[in-house]
């Protein structure tokens, strides 16, 4: 006969929780039927507070329909920009199949920490009885990882994207663009500026580089304007979704003059617009060098493609 030793059960169950807390991972179970929670361990290396805690936030979702179980999580937990992995996983579960990703949770200090999870369907004759989620805390090597892949995206002298990556994010956004988006192209560069260096020194050119780009990444704010160098000091500029020509040029005017030190610096600047003024990336960056080239000549601060007689 078998004679179980709930002390050696014990010391299992806190060998098992502190393997949990060292790997900072967080182990649910949620019944199909009804949506409950059947099962939770460590919720604090995910969420950042007790089981106790996160129970009480799933029990007011418990018992909705398996899509609005899972949208209504989303809301309380997920980051709004990780919504579609969300959707992802319904699909998947649709299908009765496992699905793994990585997305932002929130925690019990309002900050958002990312996570990998893997979901696993339990299933019986065809239906869903139960899935269990697997969530491990990646935060501090994640944002490490981003990091580290945004400085190799980035002039590290500007603090802008570099030409390369500028040039990938700028064709990507194009080649993804729809009909009726509304999507503006500009080159601009800063007037004289061999003069400067050549007068002054590069020491005052380098401030001069340095001040364009803060005021170009004050544009960045946005999250529907992309800023990079092109090298020297042109830089290149997509503004996407924005309302009209007025718009263009007020927010261009952040460099139309600036100050560094005693010196007054202006710059000159071309826009093509897509879909009217062509309809892919190199005709678009002919066109704005074309507009900066008449710019310059003209002396005109900004000038359109559309705008050039031809």
């Amino acid at each position: 006969m078998t004679i179980f030793d709930s002390t050696i059960a014990n010391k299992d169950k806190l060998r098992l929780d502190l393997a949990l807390d060292i790997a900072e991972i967080c182990m649910l179970e949620v019944s199909h039927e009804g949506r409950k929670v059947t099962y939770l361990e460590n919720a604090y290396s995910v969420f950042g507070c007790s089981d106790e805690v996160v129970l009480k936030k799933f029990k007011k979702i418990e018992g909705l329909p398996f899509d609005k179980y899972i949208s209504d999580f989303a809301k309380i937990f997920v980051h709004p920009d990780d919504y579609d992995i969300v959707k992802q996983t319904k699909e998947s579960l649709q299908k009765l199949e496992p699905f793994s990703s990585e997305l932002r949770l929130l925690q019990s200090n309002g900050k958002y920490a990312w996570i990998k999870f893997t979901i696993q369907p339990l299933v019986k004759d065809g239906q869903i009885i139960s899935a269990i989620c697997v969530m491990i805390n990646i935060n501090s090597s994640k944002r490490k990882i981003i990091k580290l892949e945004k400085s190799n995206k980035m002039d590290s002298f500007t603090e802008v994207y570099n030409k390369t990556s500028t040039f990938e994010i700028i064709n990507k956004e194009i080649e993804n663009s729809k009909e009726n988006d509304r999507f503006a192209f500009a080159i601009t560069d800063i007037n004289e500026f061999k003069k400067f260096n050549d007068t002054y020194g590069h020491d005052v050119g380098d401030e001069i580089l340095i001040e364009a780009a803060k005021k170009l990444r004050k544009l960045t704010n946005d999250k529907n304007t992309i800023v990079g160098r092109f090298g020297g000091d042109e830089f290149i500029i997509l503004f996407k979704n924005y309302k009209d020509k007025k718009e263009l040029i007020r927010r261009i005017k952040t460099i139309y003059e600036f100050k560094v030190r005693e010196y007054s610096c202006t710059s000159s600047c071309g826009i093509s617009i897509l879909n009217e003024d062509a309809n892919t990336f190199s005709r678009l960056f002919k066109h704005a060098d074309t507009a900066l080239y008449e710019s310059k000549r003209s002396k005109q601060p900004i000038v359109f493609y559309s705008d050039i007689k031809k």
